[in-house]
């Protein structure tokens, strides 16, 4: 049976933090920002849980997933220039 809990009395997270657990009680945590983007998603495991973060622009795009931890560079999402202008001349 698949469990979710929101908790938003966190202080580390305004937006929120939201536990999810497994059949096999594994626990995935998905922390959101002020925006309610996600913001830390951190994944099962034994030890060294995996932790990524998502980062976004002025206006609101999703552009890099890195490691929480290290900081390594996961994924860099590249916008064309013609949507970052479009959104920003309303």
């Amino acid at each position: 049976m698949r469990q979710i809990r929101l908790d938003t009395s966190s202080s580390q997270h305004a937006g929120g933090l939201i536990t999810q657990k497994d059949a096999k009680d594994q626990v995935t945590f998905m922390a959101y920002d002020s925006m309610n983007r996600l913001d830390v998603l951190t994944y099962p495991g034994p030890s060294n849980r995996l932790a990524v973060k998502y980062l976004y622009n002025g206006q609101g795009y999703l552009t890099h997933l890195r490691n929480n931890a290290t900081n390594a560079l996961y994924y860099q999402v590249v916008i064309p220039p013609f949507l970052t202008a479009a959104k920003s001349r309303g």
